[in-house]
């Protein structure tokens, strides 16, 4: 039977209300849907890309965030690719020529002062506004648990910062605010022990007792943005190489850390407002040899002129120019031509690898030596130029191109998407997405928003 004229309008008319009912439903159910009012940033150090894909290592809980939101499949680190740079890179935005850090343990050529740049208050170190800063700026609640450059910084709420001075005396003492590790403690966690076990092996039980200090902060205080560093993952590769059994027990217990976050969020009732961070600063490189450039410079009697710190070359204030330059380039031609060695680079390169120039900062060398993937620089003056290590051993510090270096990076939880596609991207993109999760207006920065992760 056909439908009259009437009816049928009757039924678009239906429709269209019907439609309209759906269409509204699923906008409101968008605008209910929770944002990320927490962050929880987990840095987990030398943990390798590709280690993420090793079969025989059990990590659930960080896989299992990465099956729920995304897993970048390469993410290039900064140069030098080790910690500290990388750190201040991952919570800035900037790459090391903005940031002001550019190693780890540094000689200021200007006073003959060699330190360790986390020693230093972070307000002396990092020329550029952090994560922290932004957060605390907009009046968020903060908290930092061992993160690099974090000593004395007064955009953390809640801090145990990382520092080695006195042998790592120092950590509690400068904790924020000064009552936090007797709140530990008199919540069972005992937070002395990671002042007092420095053994890689027990380094993996400070950094649980670390995570249970967090994961209180976190229940405790709900701190939109809480930053942490695990630390036992370096240890044990610089000792025994990325490929042992050291390398995988360290980043199964890191697993277990973050486990321990994951519980936190959800007793605390947070999980549909909490996004979760979990990154890493660098890889390994297995070392098998070591080369030792000083020998040719003893050679030529620049020894006490030139000065060899973390492979970049200093002259010193006793180093003359009209008498002693041509001598250095001699020996730093002999030195690029030796096995072993990689390149040797050259102040106008550093820009495009991210580093202020020798006259933009005293801690960057005059130039720069970079090892082929298995060596190692080392400061003997004892023949031979080059050794076999009896020992496989971990370093970094490479080029960071080199794809044993390539870093973790998880996004997960609230505002992230499920599954999204995250081809190449770099640490330096890792701020400026926090910040668009947290509405932290980041400003000029090195890195960019990872949009295609974003809800």
């Amino acid at each position: 039977m056909k439908a009259s004229r009437k009816t049928i309008s009757i039924l678009i008319l239906l429709g269209a209300w019907v439609g309209g009912v759906q269409q509204s439903s699923r906008c409101e159910e968008s605008r209910n849907e929770p944002g990320t009012e927490h962050v929880i940033l987990i840095s987990i150090d030398g943990f390798a890309r590709y280690q993420y894909d090793d079969p025989r290592l059990r990590i659930p809980n960080i896989r299992e965030l990465a099956s729920r939101g995304v897993c970048a499949d390469r993410s290039e680190t900064v140069f030098p690719s080790v910690t500290h740079p990388s750190h201040t890179t991952i919570l800035t935005g900037c790459m090391p020529q903005k940031h002001g850090i550019v190693g780890n343990n540094v000689f200021n050529r200007a006073t003959g002062e060699k330190f360790h740049v986390t020693d230093k208050p972070k307000t002396e170190m990092v020329k550029v506004p952090t994560l922290l800063d932004l957060a605390k700026k907009k009046g968020l609640v903060t908290a930092s648990l061992y993160w690099p450059e974090t000593y004395k910084d007064p955009s953390s709420d809640y801090n145990i910062p990382e520092v080695f001075i006195d042998d790592g005396a120092e950590v509690l003492k400068t904790a924020t605010p000064a009552s936090l590790p007797q709140e530990l403690r008199d919540n069972d966690i005992p937070i002395d022990i990671y002042t007092t076990h420095k053994s890689s092996i027990s380094k993996a039980y400070r950094d649980e007792i670390l995570t249970q200090a967090a994961a209180y902060v976190f229940k405790t205080y709900k701190p939109n943005l809480l930053v942490i560093h695990i630390l036992a993952t370096d240890s044990w590769q610089h000792k025994y190489g990325p490929h042992g059994y050291g390398a995988r027990f360290a980043l199964e217990v890191s697993d277990e850390c973050v486990e321990i976050l994951r519980e936190a969020v959800d007793e605390a009732g947070l999980e549909s407002k909490t996004t979760f961070v979990v990154c890493s600063d660098h890889g390994f490189l297995e070392i098998r040899r070591e080369l030792r450039p000083l020998i040719v410079l003893k050679e030529a009697g620049l020894l006490d002129k030139v000065k060899v710190h973390g492979g970049g070359f200093y002259r010193m204030l006793n180093f003359d120019p009209s008498i002693d330059k041509g001598q250095l380039e001699k020996c730093l031609k002999e030195i690029s031509e030796l096995d072993g060695m990689q390149r040797i680079v050259r102040p106008e390169e550093y820009h495009a690898l991210g580093l202020p120039e020798p006259d933009e900062s005293a801690y960057v060398g005059d130039v720069i030596l970079v090892p082929e993937p298995d060596v190692q620089i080392s400061t003997s003056t004892e023949p031979p130029l080059l050794k076999h290590r009896e020992q496989v051993a971990g370093a970094h510090g490479f080029f960071p191109d080199h794809p044993d270096l390539w870093t973790l990076a998880i996004f997960s939880g609230a505002g992230i998407q499920r599954g999204a596609s995250l081809g190449t991207m770099h640490n330096a993109d890792i701020a400026p997405t926090i910040a668009r999760l947290l509405d932290l207006d980041i400003g000029d920065v090195d890195g960019r928003v990872l949009t295609e992760v974003l809800k």
